[in-house]
C-alpha cells in the first residue's frame, strides 16, 4: 500500500524530469520482480515432478521471491536467471515448454539427464541463448528450425538423442554458431548447403546418423575457421570436395563407414587439396570405397598424428614423401591393394608406434630403419 500511495500522490504533483526518473525506476523494479516470480514459478513447475527432485534440487523453494540462491542456476545482478545448467541428473522429464519465461537466459545445459519429449520450438524466444546442450538424453522429434532465429548463439549441442529428420537449413542463420554437434542420432537428408553461412563455425559432427545422405557439399569450405568434421558412419557419398584445401586451420577429418556399397573414388585432384590443411593432426578415411593411390601431398601435413586408411581400394604404392609427416604416430594402411616395397624412409618416423598394412600387396623385406621407431608395433605381411 504505501508504494501505491506514493506512486498516487507523485502523479499529483507537477510532472518533472525526476518525477519521470523515479517512474522509470519504479516501473523497472515492479518488473524485474515480477519477472523473477515467473521463473521460480517456471523453474519449480517444470521440475517439482522429476524423482530427483527431493535428492538433488532440496534448496529449490517455491515460496523465494527469486531463484538466486537455488543449486544449478546461475543469475545476474538483477536476478534473472541468465543460466541454467543440469548435468548427470536422472530428471526423467519431458523438454522444459515455458523458457519463453527465462528472456535473460545465456546458456541453456541439461546433458545426460534422460530428458525426454521433444525440443520445444518455443526456445525462439531465448533471443539472448548464447549455448544450447542437452546431449546424452532421450529427446525425440524434429530439431526446430526456430533456432535458427537465435543470432547470438555460439554452441548447438545436441548429440546422442534420438533426433529425427532434416538438418534445418535455417541454421545457417546462426551466423555466430561456432560448435555444432549433432552426431549419434536419426536423422536423415542431405547436409544443408546453408552450413557455408556459419563462417565461425569450428566444430561440425554428425557422425552416426546412418541415414544422411547425399554428397559432401561445396559450401562446407566457406567454414573458413573449422577444426573438426566428423562425417563419418553416415551415407553421405561422393569424392572430397576440392573446397576442404581451404580449410586451413582444419585438425580432425572423419569420413569413415560412409556408403560402403558406393564406388567413392579418392580423386587425386581433389584429395591433394587436404595437403594444403597443414594443421591436420587426424585423417579418417576407413571403410570406404576410395580408390587411387596415397596422395604424396600427404607428406605436407608435419602435425600429422593418425592416418587411417584401412579398408579400402587403394593401390599404387606407400610415398616415400610420408616421412615428411614428422608428427605421425599411427599409420594404418590394412585392407586396401597397396603394392611394392615399405619404404626405408618411413624409419624416420621416430614416433611411430602402430603401422598396420596387412592384407595388402605389398613384397621385399621389412627395412632395417623401422628400428628407429623404438615403440613401434608393427602389423605387416609380405608376400
Amino acid at each position: 500500500m504505501p508504494i501505491l500511495y506514493n506512486f498516487t500522490k507523485m502523479l499529483r504533483q507537477p510532472f518533472t524530469i525526476y518525477h519521470h526518473f523515479l517512474l522509470l525506476n519504479l516501473l523497472s523494479s515492479v518488473v524485474s520482480v515480477t519477472t523473477a516470480n515467473n521463473e521460480v514459478a517456471a523453474l519449480y513447475s517444470w521440475l517439482h515432478t522429476s524423482p530427483s527432485f527431493s535428492s538433488s534440487f532440496s534448496n529449490w523453494n517455491p515460496s523465494d521471491a527469486n531463484p538466486c540462491s537455488w543449486s544449478r542456476i546461475i543469475y545476474s545482478r538483477k536476478n534473472f536467471v541468465t543460466e541454467i545448467n543440469i548435468q548427470s541428473v536422472a530428471l526423467n522429464i519431458p523438454f522444459p515448454s515455458n523458457l519463453s519465461s527465462f528472456p535473460s537466459l545465456k546458456k541453456l545445459i541439461i546433458s545426460d539427464a534422460n530428458l525426454t519429449g521433444s525440443i520445444s520450438p518455443d526456445i525462439r524466444y531465448c533471443n539472448g541463448l548464447t549455448v544450447v546442450d542437452v546431449s546424452s538424453n532421450s529427446l525425440v522429434g524434429n530439431t526446430p528450425y526456430s533456432i535458427g532465429q537465435l543470432r547470438n548463439l555460439e554452441g548447438l549441442i545436441l548429440y546422442s538423442n534420438q533426433l529425427t529428420g532434416q538438418i534445418p537449413k535455417e541454421l545457417g542463420n546462426c551466423i555466430n554458431l561456432k560448435d555444432l554437434r549433432l552426431q549419434a542420432n536419426k536423422l536423415s537428408g542431405n547436409l544443408p548447403v546453408e552450413l557455408g553461412k556459419m563462417s565461425k563455425l569450428e566444430t561440425f559432427h554428425v557422425r552416426g546418423n546412418v541415414d544422411i545422405e547425399g554428397k559432401n557439399p561445396d559450401e562446407l569450405g566457406e567454414c573458413r575457421n573449422s577444426k573438426a568434421l566428423g562425417l563419418g558412419d553416415t551415407k553421405i557419398s561422393g569424392s572430397l570436395p576440392a573446397s576442404l584445401g581451404k580449410l586451413s586451420k582444419l585438425q580432425t577429418l572423419s569420413v569413415y563407414n560412409t556408403n560402403p556399397s558406393g564406388e567413392i573414388p579418392l580423386d587425386i585432384v581433389n584429395c591433394s587439396k587436404i595437403g594444403n590443411c597443414k594443421n591436420l593432426k587426424v585423417l579418417d578415411l576407413s571403410s570406404n570405397s576410395f580408390s587411387g593411390s596415397i596422395p604424396r601431398s600427404f607428406g605436407n601435413l608435419s602435425y600429422l598424428q593418425e592416418l587411417i586408411l584401412s579398408n579400402n581400394n587403394i593401390s599404387g604404392s606407400i610415398p616415400s614423401i610420408m616421412s615428411n609427416a614428422s608428427s605421425l604416430l599411427r599409420l594404418l594402411l590394412d585392407t586396401n591393394q597397396i603394392s611394392g616395397k615399405i619404404p626405408a624412409e618411413l624409419g624416420l618416423l621416430t614416433q611411430l608406434y602402430v603401422f598396420s598394412a596387412k592384407q595388402n600387396k605389398l613384397e621385399g623385406s621389412i627395412p632395417s630403419t623401422l628400428a628407429n621407431c623404438s615403440n613401434l608395433r608393427l602389423d605387416v605381411i609380405l608376400s
